[in-house]
């Protein structure tokens, strides 16, 4: 028997007193009389059942996403501590680079630089305005006064000190590239 013909038998057997059954020509049962009462009752007995098990439904996806996102970062973490275990013995060793055939290779290469200007986007603009008046060589005028990273970038490498932007990354990083 087919999943559908099992549960419109199901939907037949679960037939309640006062419906009038017959069957259509392929042997389906059809329902032909039912008192609305008895009818309203059974929409809203179905209705219940139906959100009943939507509920359930979700409350079981958000129960294996939780246990799955738990497992996902124990394994980052795993990941995490394992690259900073192998990144300091390749310094150790002086090592920028070691490979294992047939597993992948371990690389020690810079970061790229960039220039972080939250802070720059979160003054108020009396002081970005103070800022674009000391320093015209570092901004750039589009529809509104925007940083020029790449000048600023040159002048905090030099050492200089601009309120507002600092250099990030430049850093040694590991990457792992599996074969």
């Amino acid at each position: 028997m087919h999943a559908n013909a099992e549960i419109e038998q199901e939907l037949f057997l679960d037939s309640h007193e006062g419906e009038k059954w017959m069957t259509d020509g392929d042997g389906k049962p059809v329902m032909v009389d039912m008192d609305l009462t008895l009818l309203s009752r059974e929409l809203r007995s179905l209705n219940n059942r139906s959100q009943g098990l939507e509920d359930y439904r979700k409350e079981e996806l958000s129960r294996i996403d939780q246990c799955t996102q738990q497992k996902i970062d124990k394994i980052h973490d795993r990941i995490d501590f394992l690259q900073n275990f192998a990144h300091q013995k390749m310094k150790e060793e002086n090592s920028t680079k070691k490979e294992f055939p047939g597993i992948g290779t371990l690389r020690i290469s810079k970061s790229a630089e960039s220039v972080n200007d939250e802070a720059y986007r979160n003054i108020p603009e009396e002081e970005k305005e103070q800022l674009h008046q000391g320093h015209p060589d570092i901004f750039r005028e589009t529809t509104k006064m925007t940083p020029d990273k790449k000048a600023i970038k040159e002048l905090l490498k030099k050492g200089e000190l601009i309120p507002c932007f600092t250099l990030s990354g430049g850093k040694d990083v590991l990457k792992f590239k599996a074969e």
